[in-house]
C-alpha cells in the first residue's frame, strides 16, 4: 500500500504529562535514503490527501497513525488538523462506570468502553495510567471523572489520554450531582459546572474554570433540577430539563456569564423525556401518546420548530431517547429490552443496530450506564 511506504521505523516517548516525543531510529533514515540498501522509491501521498483520508478515520485509529513517522506525527498534530477532524467526528456512547461492571464486557482492567453506532460495535481503550472510577461528562472528545477513591477530578481525553487534575467541589459533602462541560470562546478555555442538593432541597451550584483550576459558587436555578440527568452542551452554554414532570420549562447557564435562566420547551415534559445535541442545536424529544415528537430550537431564539413526529403504536412509552447522529440526520432510540434502534429522520427508515437482550434483559437501563461522547484528538489546554 503506498501509505505503508510513508512509514518509518521510529521511537515514542510518554513525558507523563500527556504528551509524547518522537524521535527517528538513524538506521531507518540511512535505509530511506540508501538506494545501495535496495530500498524500493515508491511515490507518496500529498500532505493533502493524507489529511483528507486520516480526518475521515475514527480517533482511535488516528492516535495510533500519527506514531507511524515524524511527518505523519506533526501532521496529525496541527490544529487544524485536530478541529476538523473534531467536527467530523460522530457520536457514540461511553460507559460511565470504568469499573468492570456490565454481563457484556469481560471481566478485565478497567477500560473506558465505547458503543459505536456508525460502525455497529464496541471498543474499549485501557485506562491503564490512572485510577478513574465513574464518568461524570462528556464533551468535545474530553470527559470528566472521579479518582477511584473520589480524592479529585481528572478531566481527560481517553484516546489521547492527556489529562489535568482538579480538586473537588468546594464542599465535598456535596460532590455527587450533576457536572457539564462546555468552552468559553471569550476566556479560551473550558469551564465546567457542577449541579447539587443542597441540604435546603434547593439546588446549589459551581463552577471551576480549567486553566485557574479553582471552584467558584454560583447562585443556583431557580427551578429544580434532577441532577441524575446529563447536561446538554452547547454554544458555550449547558442546558438541564426540570426535575418535574408535567413542567415545559429547562435551565440553561452561559458558561461566561455564569447566570442560570430559564426557558420554554415546546411541551410540558413527560417520563423518558430527554434534551439532546441535534445535528448542533438544542433538540427536545417528548412522549406525546403513541408518538414521539421530535423539535429543535430555533438559534438565538426561544422558539422551537417540530422536526418530526415518529409513531411507535402503544409502544413508544418504552422508547427512551439516546444521541442524536453528529450531522442530525438520525437519532438513537432504546426499547425496555435493551435494544438499539436508529431512526432516520429524513425517509422514517428505523432499524435496530445493536442489542443486550437476551440472558442480559434484566441489565440497568442503557442510558443509565451509557453517555454521548465523540472521539477526538481535542485537547484540555484547547485555546481557540
Amino acid at each position: 500500500m503506498l501509505i505503508m511506504a510513508e512509514c518509518e521505523r521510529s521511537t515514542m516517548e510518554f513525558n507523563g504529562n500527556g504528551s509524547y516525543s518522537w524521535s527517528a531510529a538513524p538506521a531507518a533514515k540511512r535505509q530511506l535514503s540508501d538506494p545501495k540498501l535496495g530500498f524500493r522509491n515508491l511515490p507518496t501521498l500529498s500532505d493533502d490527501l493524507l489529511f483528507r483520508i486520516f480526518i475521515s478515520l475514527p480517533g482511535e485509529v488516528i492516535v495510533k497513525l500519527q506514531f507511524v513517522c515524524k511527518r505523519w506525527f506533526d501532521l496529525i498534530n496541527t490544529s487544524i488538523f485536530v478541529t476538523c477532524h473534531a467536527q467530523k467526528s460522530d457520536t457514540v456512547l461511553i460507559r460511565q462506570k470504568l469499573t468492570p461492571c456490565h454481563p457484556v464486557i469481560p471481566p478485565d482492567s478497567p477500560s473506558f468502553h465505547f458503543l459505536d453506532f456508525g460502525r455497529t460495535e464496541s471498543n474499549s481503550i485501557e485506562s491503564s495510567m490512572f485510577e478513574l472510577d465513574d464518568i461524570r461528562a462528556s464533551f468535545d472528545g474530553l470527559v470528566l471523572a472521579f479518582t477511584a477513591k473520589k480524592t479529585s477530578l481528572i478531566l481527560v481525553n481517553p484516546i489521547t489520554r492527556k489529562h489535568v487534575q482538579l480538586p473537588l467541589a468546594v464542599d465535598d459533602k456535596f460532590c455527587d450531582g450533576s457536572y457539564g462541560i462546555s468552552f468559553d470562546d471569550k476566556a479560551k478555555t473550558y469551564k465546567i459546572v457542577h449541579l447539587f442538593i443542597e441540604e435546603s432541597g434547593y439546588n446549589g451550584a459551581e463552577i471551576i474554570s480549567v486553566r485557574t483550576k479553582k471552584w467558584t459558587r454560583m447562585d443556583g436555578p431557580d427551578l429544580l433540577i434532577d441532577t441524575n440527568e446529563i447536561a446538554v452542551s452547547l454554544g458555550g452554554s449547558l442546558h438541564w430539563l426540570c426535575w418535574k414532570r408535567g413542567f415545559d420549562y429547562f435551565v440553561s447557564v452561559n458558561v461566561h456569564d455564569e447566570k442560570f435562566v430559564s426557558k420554554k420547551l415546546p411541551a410540558c415534559r413527560a417520563d423518558k423525556d430527554r434534551l439532546l445535541d441535534i445535528g448542533g442545536n438544542l433538540g427536545f424529544v417528548t412522549h406525546v401518546e403513541n408518538e414521539l415528537q421530535v423539535w429543535v430550537s430555533v438559534v438565538n431564539s426561544e422558539n422551537w420548530i417540530k422536526k418530526c413526529s415518529i409513531d411507535l403504536g402503544v409502544k413508544a412509552r418504552y422508547f427512551i431517547p439516546i444521541c442524536s447522529s453528529r450531522n442530525g440526520e438520525e437519532m438513537v432510540l432504546e426499547n425496555r429490552e435493551h435494544r438499539f434502534y436508529v431512526r432516520n429522520f429524513e425517509n422514517g427508515v428505523m432499524k435496530r443496530i445493536y442489542s443486550i437482550g437476551g440472558r442480559y434483559s434484566l441489565v440497568k437501563r442503557m442510558d443509565k450506564l451509557y453517555i454521548p461522547h465523540r472521539n477526538t484528538l481535542v485537547s484540555f489546554d484547547r485555546s481557540s
